[in-house]
């Protein structure tokens, strides 16, 4: 049974559904009413031109889809027979995804707590059980949690781990370097740096899992400075151009080992100058810009999907996307359906580009009013946990729900959230004359 979704009527007041009450934009409508005068013709079978305008803002290849559920659905598709993570407590549908999708093998992880906690137990409980894919929520749904950083730490730690058991020199200071199979090809006088085959520094040998992160509720983060953040996690979908990519990790610009990285520079600098051998040198950088092509693909299995109808009010359009490295997004695009954007969401998304708000929807101001209701909540008794976004998870006595409903009020009961169960409630924040309604409704049951 799916909890989710709210109450499709205007009787009751209901707290249950994370999108902020407000009308359509008289520009949006204008866009939409022009998309229904050609409702007799099939709109774009893949909306190329939108997916590239919105690539080129975020820097990343993009997916549009028919909501983000569509696209975690279609995600799943993508380790059918493999091993998959799911963070929890999260988004319900992602387990049912996956059960559908039939996975070789299904784990879920009970993991709350600070950023840097997170991503050490959820990389290693990944890498333990040698997952192919982690799906987490962040922001988290419904605890309300945002680590602005979780990603690239996980990352982070993975390459480590990567390059600290695959490749001695990691943890040794260099002794032996292999990126692949090949033991015998010594370059820049480190005996062991190898090149070629598949097996040590490889993403697929690896066990560098596709890291899928449903950020739908992004928008709503206090304060936050999404272009700025959405220029960060594109920066983990990978460089494609080698020299790019081979001058990023000189300069350590790039989140991984850095360590590992000067040692194998340093020793390979001390060689050259004993021996001074020019063809020593090219293999050095060729070797280098190989390392450095394979860590970039370690670091290109990240994909994103965020909604793009929470933030704007319009959750009847269905309307969401999913951000990638190419080759992620080239997978992805076979699981999804053709004409999956119909024409309506299609001149929606036209809008939001036309009028630059995709990343100014201007609805993470919730923090006052979150945090009165937070206050109002914890008075009464309830245990709250923090939150960064325009919801609250708090627990209470069973069966509170049915006393809202019996008044009109409806709220999110968590009984289908893994690791939770009916004793734990969401609530949105709505404006300040609801919030105070149900607190008011809230204090009577408490008394």
């Amino acid at each position: 049974m799916r909890f989710h979704g709210g109450i499709n009527t205007s009787e009751y007041l209901d707290f249950s559904v994370n999108v902020p009450v407000r009308q359509l934009d008289e520009k949006a409508r204008r866009y939409i009413d022009k998309a229904l005068l050609d409702v007799h013709l099939y709109p774009s079978i893949d909306n190329r031109v939108l997916c590239e305008r919105l690539g080129e803002l975020l820097g990343a290849r993009v997916l549009l889809g028919n909501g983000a559920t569509q696209l975690i659905y279609a995600s799943a598709r993508l380790f059918i027979g493999k091993r998959v993570v799911v963070v929890e407590p999260a988004f319900t549908e992602y387990v049912e995804a996956l059960k559908r999708s039939e996975v070789h093998h299904l784990n879920v992880l009970d993991c709350i707590g600070d950023e840097d906690a997170m991503a050490e137990r959820i990389a290693n409980f990944a890498a333990g059980i040698g997952a192919s894919a982690v799906y987490l929520c962040n922001p988290n749904n419904p605890v309300g949690y945002f680590h602005p950083r979780l990603i690239s730490k996980i990352c982070n730690i993975f390459n480590a781990k990567v390059l600290g058991s695959k490749c001695e020199y990691a943890a040794c200071g260099c002794e032996r370097v292999v990126a692949g199979g090949c033991e015998g090809i010594a370059t820049s006088g480190c005996e062991g740096i190898a090149a070629g085959g598949c097996e040590g520094i490889a993403a697929e040998s690896c066990g560098m899992p596709t890291l899928v992160v449903d950020e739908s509720f992004i928008d709503f983060v206090d304060g936050i400075d999404l272009r700025r953040h959405s220029e960060e996690v594109a920066r983990l979908f990978g460089v494609a151009d080698r020299a790019q990519c081979s001058e990023a990790l000189h300069k350590g610009d790039m989140p991984v080992m850095r360590r590992a990285d000067e040692s194998m520079t340093r020793r390979a600098d001390e060689s050259m100058t004993r021996r001074a051998d020019m063809s020593m040198m090219q293999r050095a950088d060729a070797s280098m810009t190989r390392r450095a092509d394979a860590i970039i693909t370690l670091r290109a299995d990240v994909l994103v999907i965020r909604s793009l109808t929470k933030a704007f009010s319009v959750p009847g359009l269905r309307l969401g996307y999913a951000a990638g490295s190419e080759q992620m997004i080239e997978k992805l695009a076979c699981e999804v359906e053709p004409w999956s954007v119909g024409a309506v969401p299609a001149a929606f998304m036209e809008y939001v580009l036309d009028n630059e708000l995709i990343f100014n929807s201007n609805v993470n101001c919730f923090r006052a009013a979150r945090e009165k209701l937070a206050h109002g909540l914890a008075k009464l008794g309830f245990y709250v946990f923090p939150s960064d976004v325009n919801y609250l998870l708090f627990k209470a006595p069973k069966g509170l729900n049915d006393y809202l409903r019996n008044n009109l009020f409806n709220i999110r009961t968590c009984a289908d959230f893994m690791f939770l169960g009916d004793e734990y409630y969401r609530v949105t924040v709505r404006s300040e004359r609801d919030n105070a309604e149900l607190l008011e409704l809230l204090g009577n049951y408490c008394q």
